[in-house]
């Protein structure tokens, strides 16, 4: 195929990942559980093509622990 093609194809995958992280965010923006933490906005990043996340914070541990 074509450079235009798989660009087109990487486009689309991108597109995809993209909604279906989006539809993940409204789902578990709407958890209320003391052992979750809490989603509060999702930001797409049009220039950058990055989906940056807001969680709640939370003190005393570290994610990878």
């Amino acid at each position: 195929g074509s450079d235009l093609a798989k660009c087109q194809a990487i486009l689309e995958w991108c597109d995809e990942k993209k909604m279906v992280f989006k539809k993940e965010f409204e789902i578990t923006k709407k958890l209320n559980h003391k052992n979750i933490v809490k989603s509060i906005e999702l930001f797409d990043n049009t220039t950058s093509g990055e989906i940056l996340q807001v969680m709640e914070y939370v003190s005393g541990v570290e994610v990878f622990e």
